[in-house]
């Protein structure tokens, strides 16, 4: 029988489920008969639920172990397809790799066909067009239609009217060259006034027949120079001391190397390169020490040079001298 001393036990299971707790007695507390049945219908209890979850535990790790176990079977198929298949990629592999050199290749080769015929075809019609026409004007057309490869004098011209010039081959160009009787520097003689001095120079064909080379090829150049001291040379164009004039004797008031043609200006004008910043010519400062002013013509249109005039020469250190070079055309139109 139990005492009176109030006593508090606290029970847990061996799987530290259930924990139920006997309160202290009291003279009021049933029997101990009656606590013991409590304590046996829990602990019954206890051990149901305990079962229940043992239970529920195993049907857990049957089903974990067949999904591990279909896992396993499934990673083991794949790595033998995987393996099976391996040699098979490899030689499918190569054999694109292989497709795609050959085709690569024999497009590069179709490519280079293609090109070098059509090479040959624009050579061939080039060299048949200008075998039909009888009237040849530039040394390009003679490289084309004669195959002419040492530099030398050779005839163009209309059939019944040829005429020689000089073919520069150089570096695959074929340069067209009408030379002059005045292709040295030559030293203005004094006189009095603005352009009061005038050189003409006389070149090896007529007039016409130079004006049928620069119209049938692509682009010309004439080199032109003034070397002076104390002298000016455009001056600002007025007063215009100096000027050259064209194939048709229109005064052209630019000099050699000024490609925007531009009235008074020198090469050093457009390049603000002048020895006085406040000219266009190095030659307009009109005073020491020597300098010079010089650059190739290009407009086709206006050349040859037909005569060039000088002024400001009369003082007793007033100088001029003055070069003009050969006619160049190149190319074909």
């Amino acid at each position: 029988m139990q005492s009176r001393q109030q006593i508090e036990d606290v029970y847990m299971n061996e799987n530290d489920d259930v924990m139920y707790r006997c309160k202290p007695l009291s003279p009021d507390t049933p029997s101990s008969n009656s606590s013991q049945l409590q304590i046996t219908t829990l602990t019954q209890n206890n051990e149901d639920i305990v079962k229940k979850k043992d239970k529920f535990k195993v049907i857990i790790s049957v089903v974990v172990a067949f999904f591990f176990i279909v896992m396993l079977v499934l990673f083991g198929l794949q790595a033998h397809w995987a393996f099976g298949n391996n040699n098979q990629n490899i030689e499918f592999k190569e054999k694109i790799e292989h497709e795609i050199r050959t085709a690569e290749k024999n497009h590069l080769d179709t490519i280079q066909e293609l090109n070098e015929k059509i090479e040959r075809t624009m050579n061939t019609s080039e060299k048949n067009l200008v075998n039909t026409i009888q009237d040849v004007y530039t040394c390009h057309h003679l490289v084309i239609r004669d195959g002419i490869i040492e530099s030398g004098f050779y005839e163009v011209g209309k059939p019944g009217n040829r005429y020689k010039v000089y073919c520069n081959l150089f570096m695959g160009a074929a340069v067209t060259e009408i030379w002059h009787n005045s292709m040295n520097e030559i030293q203005a003689t004094r006189c009095t006034g603005s352009a009061c001095y005038s050189h003409r120079p006389k070149y090896n064909i007529a007039m016409d027949k130079i004006v049928q080379i620069t119209n049938h090829s692509k682009q010309c150049q004439q080199y032109i120079k003034y070397r002076c001291q104390n002298s000016a040379l455009l001056y600002n164009v007025s007063p215009l001391y100096g000027y050259w004039s064209s194939r048709d004797g229109e005064k052209m008031q630019y000099w050699g190397g000024a490609s925007s043609k531009r009235p008074g200006y020198c090469a050093c004008g457009e390049t603000g390169t002048c020895d006085d910043k406040q000219t266009k010519c190095n030659c307009d400062k009109n005073g020491p020490p020597m300098t010079q002013d010089e650059g190739y013509l290009t407009d086709k249109s206006k050349l040859p040079v037909t005569e060039m005039r000088f002024g400001d020469i009369d003082g007793t250190n007033e100088f001029g001298w003055h070069t003009l070079g050969m006619l160049q055309c190149t190319g074909s139109v």
